[in-house]
């Protein structure tokens, strides 16, 4: 697992009062926290920062040039129905993933945290703070806290 901290060159502005989709570069476009992280991201690493839509998990990655997906704290590992708990979910998306890399990130203070993973590592991170969704029937990622910073900072380099 590689670790990657950058300054994020865009003005990124929260609107408390628009719930769901809050952040905004201009002011006409507003995403929700995972696509904002994922604009970011692509800044970061030299691409269009922009938000290319939801394409499915089995056939495209966000970051098509690095076959990249992008996750962030509360991401859904895929909003297609693959499973019915969370082992079939986990077996069914590894089986037919287009991505070969995970890059799980967090935006703070104008910093941007990467950590690039391969399968088997994303793999671990994702059964180690992943959780079944019932309500959903996802695989939803946990919100970042303690463990998941130290669970980084012994495996990053």
């Amino acid at each position: 697992m590689k670790h990657i901290s950058m300054n994020v060159n865009l003005k990124i502005y929260k609107d408390m009062a628009r719930h769901g989709a809050p952040y905004t570069m201009d002011g006409v476009h507003y995403f929700n926290h995972g696509d904002m992280v994922e604009i970011v991201v692509k800044s970061c690493l030299g691409f269009e920062a922009r938000k290319d839509g939801n394409a499915r998990f089995d056939s495209a990655s966000d970051i098509m040039e690095m076959r990249a997906s992008v996750k962030s704290a509360r991401a859904t590992l895929t909003s297609a129905q693959i499973g019915n708990d969370f082992n079939s979910i986990l077996n069914a998306y590894f089986c037919a993933v287009h991505s070969t890399t995970w890059i799980y990130a967090r935006v703070d203070d104008g910093i941007c945290d990467m950590y690039i993973m391969d399968a088997r590592e994303f793999r671990a991170f994702v059964n180690r703070f992943g959780y079944y969704c019932n309500a959903r029937n996802v695989i939803r990622l946990k919100d970042d806290n303690k463990k998941m910073t130290l669970y980084f900072k012994i495996r990053a380099h």
